[in-house]
């Protein structure tokens, strides 16, 4: 079994995620100002291309772009599972970020602490765990 999450981005967010990853590695943005955004689909994944004032175009893999949109989620407490497939797609001329959650993994074992083997004194409270058969 798995489990598809999707999430749509606006123009708006895709060029601030950019923006600030790009700023906090310390790549350069172009002093232009981004007039309009489009995507290119292709074997490589989905590009992103970042239309600039002065009519040149700023084209970013797709890499970059997944990274950026992942902290961009992660910045604004919206939870992405670790362990899922995040892929890039074009909806309706949007970006949209695939989380493909697979719920086909071995069993994680929890181990039996020594109160469930007979022991009189009752067991601390334990957070629920979710278990993934």
């Amino acid at each position: 079994m798995k489990e598809l999450r999707c999430l749509v981005f606006k123009d708006q967010e895709v060029m601030k995620a950019v923006t600030e990853r790009r700023r906090r590695r310390g790549d350069p943005m172009p002093a232009e100002s981004v007039t309009a955004v489009s995507y290119l689909t292709g074997d490589g994944g989905v590009l992103t291309c970042l239309h600039l004032d002065g009519g040149e175009t700023l084209v970013l893999p797709a890499d970059e772009v997944l990274g950026a949109l992942v902290s961009h989620c992660k910045n604004r407490h919206v939870p992405l599972p670790a362990d899922s497939d995040k892929s890039l797609y074009v909806i309706r001329g949007t970006l949209a970020l695939m989380i493909t959650i697979n719920f086909n993994k071995p069993v994680r074992m929890i181990p039996i602490d020594a109160h469930a083997a007979g022991s009189t004194v009752p067991p601390a409270p334990q957070p629920r765990r979710r278990m993934v058969a």
